[in-house]
């Protein structure tokens, strides 16, 4: 440690501000590559279990699956129309096959 702080006072004013500057560079450099390396490698994933809750704006026209006039009535017959196994997390049927 003693040799780079001798070596740090050989410097000249001017060398000193261009060290310190680009050793700061450096050090933020770093920093956003590391920022970066993580925001690349990380995958969001929602937790377990709770509830979703999906809102509308406005009033239905129509909820005809056919004939969607607005962006509510599209959302309501998707919501009305889907396909049960869609929105079941599980399907199970009685031992007799009947349900």
């Amino acid at each position: 440690m003693n040799i780079f702080l001798r070596i740090f006072k050989s410097f000249s004013k001017k060398e000193r501000i261009l060290f310190v500057g680009a050793l700061v560079i450096c050090i933020l450099a770093g920093a956003a590559k590391g920022a970066l390396f993580i925001y690349e490698r990380t995958e969001l994933v929602p937790s377990y279990g709770g509830s979703f809750r999906e809102g509308m704006v406005g009033q239905p026209v129509f909820i005809n699956p056919a004939v969607p006039v607005t962006e509510i009535d599209r959302d309501s017959a998707r919501l009305v129309f889907s396909n049960l196994a869609d929105l079941s997390e599980s399907i199970t049927y009685a031992e007799e096959g009947r349900v």
